[in-house]
């Protein structure tokens, strides 16, 4: 036992396959973001299909709208694209509107 071993409770750990460093393991690149191929096949990337449905959701709640439940729906989405907006700070995603 060599007094450079690290030692649990007073006791020099051994080696083991486990131990060994996992920078031999190949190194990560960054995944492209996953593709959707839609209903009339177009091949659209994630990123692309988010900013479409913002779009979308932004015309939706600049309606002025007189429907009782469609004002609520619209404060829902509203509600929603917070939480996502906040995770996504968060968690350090970027900014996503």
């Amino acid at each position: 036992m060599t007094q450079d071993a690290p030692r649990i409770n007073g006791v020099a750990k051994t080696a083991s396959a486990s131990d060994a460093p996992r920078a031999a393991a190949r190194p990560r690149t960054p995944k492209p973001p996953p593709t959707v191929i839609t209903s009339n096949h177009h091949t659209r990337r994630l990123p692309e299909i988010c900013h479409i449905l913002r779009r979308k959701i932004a015309v939706f709640l600049d309606e002025q709208l007189t429907d009782g439940l469609l004002r609520d729906t619209q404060q829902q989405a509203r509600v929603a694209m917070g939480v996502v907006e906040e995770a996504l700070r968060r968690y350090g995603c970027g900014p996503f509107f």
